[in-house]
């Protein structure tokens, strides 16, 4: 259902399995089924979280019981969705988390099947340089590109955190940077004038 919308998804047959996937191959956004036999979504998300905290997971449950969703949420999921899942709510929910910049068609009504977890991974989208231009100061940007130059990707992802404004263009920036596209963040970070990053 999803890879009609352009997202590549591989799914797991429990938390632990989703997490030797993510382990070989992140993705960019997680579905994870909260009951699970193995390790349950409660324990695959906290361990998710601590090697990948800017991975968003999205929990999938068939409780509607308040306390339950509580306890969902407390154990650091970005979303919850209740099964069966409609498409577009589906949809929409990974759109707004991936920050992706369009909408993807919601027409095919029906729930979509979640009763495993799935790693996600976005269309193609690219962030613009002039985008980061104007919402980024040039104070963000040369600390951004200091960290890079320097090879300190600790300190590049610690600037990310403290950029709460902006939580779309740090999503796309720590995809890169999980990407090791760092010649791309390079040329986006540079100064207006600077061309020849480009």
């Amino acid at each position: 259902m999803l890879g009609p919308a352009g997202f590549d998804v591989t799914e797991a047959g429990d938390g632990a399995e989703a997490l030797a996937q993510f382990g070989q191959r992140p993705a960019d956004l997680v579905l994870m089924d909260m009951r699970m036999p193995v390790m349950d979504g409660y324990e695959a998300t906290r361990r998710l979280k601590s090697v990948s905290r800017h991975t968003p997971v999205v929990a999938v449950t068939a409780s509607a019981l308040e306390e339950d969703r509580q306890a969902i949420l407390d154990c650091g999921v970005d979303a919850y969705l209740s099964k069966p899942v409609e498409r577009a709510l589906l949809l929409q929910t990974l759109w707004q988390l991936l920050a992706l910049p369009s909408a993807v068609s919601t027409s095919s009504a029906g729930p979509a099947p979640a009763s495993a977890p799935a790693l996600i991974r976005a269309p193609t989208c690219a962030l613009a340089r002039d985008q980061l231009q104007a919402r980024l100061s040039p104070a963000q940007r040369a600390r951004l590109q200091g960290a890079l130059t320097q090879g300190d990707m600790h300190a590049f992802y610690r600037l990310l955190d403290a950029m709460t404004e902006t939580p779309d263009l740090v999503q796309g920036l720590c995809r890169l940077a999980d990407d090791f596209e760092y010649d791309t963040l390079h040329a986006l970070l540079a100064d207006a004038g600077d061309d020849s990053t480009l």
